[in-house]
């Protein structure tokens, strides 16, 4: 398993490199029409790559935060339920 995840992540960091050499013509952004900001494009590509994790990530932790106090929970209360058998 730990191979498998060696191989996409070696493949991810090819992608990457292969994104960041065919994209480095730059680019004009217009921020509300105040400031133009004249940047190479990998980095706008990047930026919303590294936004998606962020995002991603922050759900992922959340659901994972969510399940694990749903599991306490449980415990807790199969704990309950065997010292109550007992007791019969």
């Amino acid at each position: 398993m730990k191979i498998i995840r060696w191989v996409v992540r070696i493949l991810f960091f090819l992608l990457l490199l292969i994104l960041i050499v065919d994209n480095m013509t730059t680019v004009t952004m217009n921020l509300f029409g105040i400031y133009k900001l004249t940047i190479p494009l990998v980095f706008i590509m990047l930026s919303c790559i590294f936004v998606g994790v962020l995002i991603s990530g922050t759900v992922f932790l959340y659901k994972n935060l969510k399940l694990k106090i749903t599991i306490q929970t449980l415990e807790k209360e199969l704990k309950l339920l065997a010292k109550t058998s007992d007791k019969i």
